[in-house]
């Protein structure tokens, strides 16, 4: 894709077990008495060559992705 036409060579880990896509999937949980979509894998990623800062700007720009600023924290039991 964007990447290789901007000369870089990405490497993309895969966590999904039981198909692919498990590194930006989601799952449905029970969570305080409704269901819930919970976006999980991809937490973050971070940009640390130049030409990756840029393709990250403009999706930026876009609105395709953002700065988290909010809580970061772990389900348990329904509770956060």
């Amino acid at each position: 894709g964007r990447c290789l036409e901007l000369g870089m060579e990405p490497t993309v880990f895969d966590t999904g077990r039981r198909n692919v896509g498990g590194r930006s999937s989601s799952r449905i949980v029970s969570a305080g008495g409704r269901k819930q979509v919970v976006d999980h894998s991809a937490q973050f990623f971070t940009a640390s060559d130049h030409k990756f800062e840029q393709l990250v700007k403009s999706w930026e720009s876009q609105g395709a992705v953002k700065q988290w600023k909010g809580p970061v924290g772990v389900v348990t039991g329904g509770v956060f």
